[in-house]
């Protein structure tokens, strides 16, 4: 019976000389089309409404030899079947007879087929008796696509020239979206070169029921890409789970491995990005709200367009892992480079790795000294791919014992890199440490004075946070420190303080300290003061002046201050029109996040200005360029956003030691600590210890502090040195070169660090000679398997 009730479909052709080619014309000598692969084969009614079928299909009789970069599940599946024209045996005196050979799950089915590159696939099935007529693609069961809704129902089976897999569930049956109910075990109709083609009589309709399957597929699909990015966000602070990064991309490997088109691909893979991202930023929206008052419906599509963007880097690995695993690479040599080289291409404001998530597994992190955190992020990929073969050979043997050979091959690869990266990364722990116990050591002292954002800019509380700096730093001081750090612009301008520095005029020297001093970028001298630390802060009610004494760093304390500040390079007003003017005053001055190196008297050692700002925080990317070609400015229109200028180049601060060379101090301002390239050109100087400063008070009592130290720790070990970290609320800690964190303070608490630390200097790992090489292979060996591609379609 037909989807209707109809009687059974039966299509009659004429004898074989009647099949012509489309291409030539000539008649087809009796085909025999046996093993299923791409079809182009359309069935037109004819003047009497019968089913007639003409095959526009020119037998290739060139041999192919079957491709080895195949696993076995992929040939078991017939993902892009190893196609091949050969000999058909035959009875004696019979004609010969010419078929396409290739696997099958459902065994050799003599479907109509033809070779690879024909144009595409149309099934018209006209209805004289109660058949639908209708037009659709292949079966998804099928290796070379979806079947026809019409089609199915009357128990036809085409295809389309669809190279990718057929979609199946979890468990290798069609996938649920395929719409047909013909009966299990039958291959649809069959032709061997006889003179009619006959569907089966038991083939059911189920319209409502394909519907449901379709619904079901795409659910599916979305569970195991949602739980994907479940399982990546998971594996960072605060839930700091990272064992799920060697299992949360089988989900979305599974998925992508039965879609059939790039932008499918592309999609699932986006919303496994979607979903890591919103559950790693979800701080965005509250940051939004509290600083740039903003209301929810304001900061929420900020944010979703944030994680949006930062979402195409999973999408984009995606895409392109499907378009190598269409032209038959194998899986682990399509995914690795594709996640890889996304990575590397895509650009982040809050740049993040998968290999980041491995910062507590230190034997494996170790390798980030010879590739960076994409080559840890290679292996994590890697590792992945052994599990969703493991898992497929588990769930998909489909009657074969074991595993194919090549996936043997795979899984022992996989298993011999995890296990010499783990090697490595014990022998590199063992010999780091022999290193730190025979270096010398420098004591150094960490300030935590717990201000927020709103405490430190009240100016009725700028002079007891000053007061606080210096309370701590003077029990570090009889504690025996010798350096003192304070976090991100700690030390503010605006305090009313003598200083001394290279000014026209003793008036323009009075006008600064009347008005609140800034840091001048040629200050040279803040002396010290002797006042105890119990006196409360006074101003000159008469003159408005602050006493002299009570706002310099040094206070109850003489050793070296290594401290944030904000400097300012000063120029007559409207000199340099390419600045945008804060509210309707021009700008008669330049603003800079610096950090500032005291010695113990108060004497300027040297200054580090921050490289790498902050978009849309310490400045509005085009800001400049807008307001001097259109006259508008954005840093009026956007709120709560600054307009610092980017230092020029990158410096270390020396720090003069007794009797030897001086230490050299790299300094990582705010975020530079999350950039390796910046890591890199740091290195460059030969620094023996990094230190960053950094204000996390933006973001709350969130997981923003600790991702952020997780994405600095790898820092310490690329370059093989320590690293400390100062920040006003919170996560203080100090760092050695294996990603130890060996102290550190919780969030929002007033704290203080004190330790020994080995001054090594900087090593010229491989990652710093050779920089991100594991991101340019990638994207080398994708960009040679799509020339191979190319030039094999130009020369066929």
């Amino acid at each position: 019976m037909d989807g209707r009730g109809g009687p059974a479909c039966e299509a009659t052709f004429p004898q074989h000389g009647h099949l012509r080619s489309r291409r030539t014309g000539r008649p087809i000598r009796e085909p025999r089309l046996e093993a299923t692969g791409r079809a182009d084969v359309v069935l037109p009614r004819d003047g009497a409404g019968a089913c007639r079928l003409e095959a526009f299909a020119r037998p290739d009789r060139r041999r192919r030899r079957r491709p080895r970069n195949m696993d076995g599940d992929q040939r078991d599946r017939g993902q892009r079947p190893p196609l091949r024209w050969g000999h058909v045996p035959r009875p004696r005196g019979a004609a010969r007879r010419w078929s396409l050979r290739g696997p099958h799950p459902a065994g050799r089915s003599a479907l109509p087929i033809c070779p690879p590159r024909t144009p595409p696939v149309r099934w018209q099935y006209p209805s004289p008796g109660g058949c639908h007529g209708v037009s659709g693609a292949g079966d998804r069961s099928h290796p070379a696509g979806r079947a026809a809704p019409g089609l199915a129902r009357c128990g036809w089976r085409g295809s389309r020239p669809d190279p990718m897999p057929p979609q199946r569930d979890s468990i290798g049956h069609p996938a649920s979206d395929t719409p047909t109910r013909c009966a299990p075990g039958r291959a649809g109709a069959r032709w061997s070169g006889g003179g009619s083609l006959t569907a089966p009589h038991d083939a059911t309709p189920a319209p409502e029921a394909a519907v449901q399957d379709a619904a079901g597929g795409f659910l599916w699909r979305l569970m195991l890409t949602t739980a994907a990015g479940v399982g990546l966000f998971m594996s960072y602070p605060r839930w700091d789970l990272f064992p799920l990064a060697f299992v949360a991309l089988v989900p979305l490997m599974h998925v992508l491995e039965r879609v059939h088109r790039a932008r499918d691909a592309f999609r699932w893979a986006w919303w496994t990005g979607f979903v890591t991202n919103a559950g790693g930023f979800y701080w965005i929206v509250g940051m939004l709200e509290e600083f740039a008052h903003l209301p929810l419906w304001g900061a929420l599509p900020i944010h979703l367009l944030l994680i949006a963007q930062q979402a195409l880097v999973l999408g984009l690995a995606g895409a392109m892992a499907h378009g190598l695993r269409r032209r038959r690479v194998p899986l682990l040599w399509s995914w690795v480079p594709a996640v890889v080289a996304a990575e590397m291409l895509v650009p982040l404001i809050f740049p993040w790795f998968i290999g980041n998530s491995q910062a507590a597994f230190l034997l494996f992190t170790q390798a980030a000294d010879l590739g960076g955190v994409l080559l840890l992020t290679g292996l994590v990929v890697c590792v992945n791919v052994g599990v969703l073969l493991i898992v497929r050979g588990a769930l998909h043997a489909r009657g074969r014992p074991g595993f194919a050979r090549l996936e043997w091959r795979t899984l022992f690869m996989v298993a011999v890199l995890f296990a010499g990266n783990l090697t490595y990364g014990a022998v590199r722990i063992a010999e780091t440490d022999r290193r730190s116990a025979a270096a010398e050591t420098l004591r150094i002292g960490v300030v935590q004075a717990n201000i927020g954002i709103r405490e430190k800019e009240d100016p009725e509380r700028m002079r007891n946070n000053l007061l606080l700096h210096q309370h701590h730093s003077a029990n570090l001081a009889a504690a025996g420190a010798e350096l003192i750090i304070w976090p991100e612009t700690a030390y503010q301008e605006r305090q009313y303080v003598q200083v001394l520095e290279e000014v026209d005029s003793l008036a323009e020297a009075m006008t600064r300290r009347r008005v609140g001093w800034r840091l001048e970028r040629n200050v040279t001298w803040i002396p010290p003061s002797t006042a105890p630390l119990v006196e409360d802060w006074r101003v000159d009610e008469a003159t408005g002046l602050g006493v002299e004494d009570r706002a310099p760093a040094h206070r109850g304390f003489d050793v070296p201050l290594l401290t944030g500040v904000v400097t300012t390079e000063t120029f007559p007003p409207g000199s340099r029109p390419h600045l945008p003017p804060y509210g309707d005053h021009p700008r008669g001055w330049e603003a800079f996040n610096s950090a500032l190196l005291l010695d113990g008297e108060g004497r300027v050692l040297g200054m580090a200005d921050k490289v790498k700002l902050m978009p849309f925080g310490e400045h509005v990317p085009l800001a400049r360029f807008l307001y001097r070609s259109t006259g508008v400015n954005l840093i009026n229109i956007l709120p709560g956003v600054s307009d610092f200028s980017a230092g020029q180049e990158v410096r270390v601060l020396p720090l003069p030691q007794d009797g030897g060379e001086p230490w050299r101090i790299g300094i990582l301002n705010c975020y530079e600590d999350i950039l390796p390239r910046f890591g890199r050109m740091l290195n460059t100087l030969g620094p023996d210890l990094l230190v960053n400063l950094t204000n996390d008070a933006w973001f709350g009592d969130t997981s923003e502090p600790w991702l952020h130290q997780q994405l600095a720790v790898f820092r310490a070990i690329e370059q093989r040195t320590w690293l400390i970290r100062s920040t006003n609320t919170g996560v203080s800690a100090f760092i050695d070169p294996v990603g130890r964190v060996v102290q550190h303070t919780e969030t929002f608490v007033e704290e203080t660090l004190l330790m020994d630390v080995p001054m090594l200097r900087a090593g010229r790992t491989p990652y710093m000679r050779l920089g991100d090489w594991p991101g340019v292979l990638a994207m080398l060996w994708i960009a040679a398997i799509y020339a191979r591609t190319l030039l094999r379609r130009r020369g066929s």
